[in-house]
């Protein structure tokens, strides 16, 4: 007997039959057409500032974008390979078609100042003018009509200390705005949310996202074989925005929303080195810190510790709680890579690099309630032959050690795919790419 009925492109019934798989899966097909065109100019002066060097650049430049989006739904057959047929039948409800229009304005100029031989001042600043317009281009979706501006002028300012030869320091603030993309302002009602990346369903107002950054550090060199590099940065996104799920197997359907500010605090140091006369080594490491600033709820359907409740409207939601410090997910805290190149002859060179990334909280549990991923640290190898002048030989190989690890995670509902209706765990993980080899041939003129 069929769970539920639907009518395709011609009015007939669709029955949906998991006992004897007749249709049972849909195919998301969708077609995009980007166009992108734009022009920049700029002029540069130097001249005498209160008889200091200086050099002043001012510019404008203009971006327009064109995209045109479309997607159906196929009801399908799944077959034992987990693959499905194409039967010709869809679903006009779970069309879209979109048409979208971003057109850019900027005006720009810096200005850098010695101050004295090692010091120089740099100040500038940006106005950006944005425009964005959607129609709806199948005509069963008006909501999808809109049009979009946004502008902000964003200022920048900084200094560097050049301390002798071997030593280095900066330290400067800027700002930046990001207007929201056709994409989040097609999908941004949380009353009508859209499945993502096929349809869109409403354009209400996003706020855009705008970056106070500041950032300070060092580089400089330790005798004639040792290079290092350190920086301290601080960034505020006020009015970020997020994807929030109200569904799906993979939680890809929802909305996007602003949802206050996020942080990201970190520490990024390197070091280059050369020993044994030609052979060379490096380390970087990276600490990022990145939270969310604000307390709030967030719709996370699939999570195991949601909180569910009915509106007065008859809405139903699945939220968790947000506090200011969560971390946001997907970013691991701590990531370091270490690599050494080694010439073996003159002609062949091998070398290696190590790659480590702490674990990270899952995209649905901004809330950090549950696990994260695990920890893991990777080994590649690659190895060149220079044949002659214009040819190298080359070999690469990834995750030597075959490790297995998750690169991504995030929850979602697997009772929604065909034959795990009795799984329960909501976890959807990424799985790194196993052991790889590569052999080959680059040639240059």
């Amino acid at each position: 007997m069929a769970n539920f009925i639907l009518r395709d492109q011609n009015g007939n019934l669709i029955g949906f039959d998991e006992e004897d798989d007749a249709l049972n899966a849909i195919n998301n097909i969708s077609n995009r057409t980007q166009e992108s065109f734009g022009g920049t100019g700029q002029i540069t002066f130097q001249q005498k500032l209160f008889g200091l060097d200086n050099q002043f650049i001012a510019g404008f430049s203009y971006n327009r974008g064109l995209v045109d989006f479309n997607s159906q739904v196929e009801i399908t057959q799944l077959l034992p390979s987990r693959a499905t047929t194409r039967s010709g039948v869809f679903v006009p409800e779970d069309a879209t078609g979109l048409k979208g229009a971003t057109t850019s304005w900027s005006g720009f100029f810096n200005n850098a100042l010695d101050l004295t031989e090692s010091v120089t001042f740099t100040v500038g600043g940006r106005f950006n003018s944005t425009r964005i317009r959607l129609q709806d281009s199948l005509g069963n979706a008006p909501e999808l009509n809109g049009s979009h501006s946004y502008s902000r002028f964003n200022p920048s300012a900084g200094i560097t200390w050049k301390i002798n030869e071997k030593i280095g320091l900066y330290g400067g603030y800027s700002e930046s705005a990001r207007a929201p993309t056709i994409v989040e302002l097609a999908c941004a009602d949380p009353d009508a949310d859209c499945r993502l990346p096929n349809a869109f369903l409403a354009d209400p107002e996003l706020e855009q996202v705008v970056a106070e950054s500041f950032e300070a550090g060092g580089r400089g060199k330790f005798g004639k074989t040792l290079s290092w590099n350190l920086g301290f940065f601080h960034t505020l996104n006020n009015n970020d925005i997020i994807f929030q799920s109200t569904g799906g197997a993979t939680s890809n359907v929802g909305f996007f929303s602003n949802v206050g500010d996020t942080r990201r605090l970190g520490v990024e140091a390197g070091l280059d080195g050369i020993f044994l006369d030609d052979w060379r080594w490096f380390f970087r490491y990276s600490f990022v810190d990145a939270t969310f600033q604000n307390n709030f709820f967030v719709s996370s359907p699939s999570h195991p510790n949601r909180v569910e409740t009915i509106g007065a409207d008859n809405e139903f939601s699945a939220v968790i709680p947000v506090e200011k410090g969560d971390r946001i997910p997907g970013i691991p805290q701590h990531s370091f890579k270490l690599g050494l190149e080694v010439p073996v002859t003159q002609k062949l060179t091998v070398g290696g690099d190590g790659n480590f990334n702490s674990g990270q909280y899952l995209r649905g549990d901004e809330g950090n309630l549950l696990s994260q991923t695990n920890p893991y640290f990777v080994m590649n190898l690659h190895a060149n032959y220079k044949v002659t002048d214009h040819l190298t030989a080359f070999a690469i190989f990834q995750n030597l050690f075959d490790s297995n690890y998750e690169t991504f995670g995030i929850l979602g509902q697997a009772n929604e795919v065909p034959g795990f209706q009795n799984f329960t765990d909501p976890r959807f993980l990424s799985p790194a790419a196993p052991f790889g080899g590569w052999v080959g041939l680059r040639y240059k003129l």
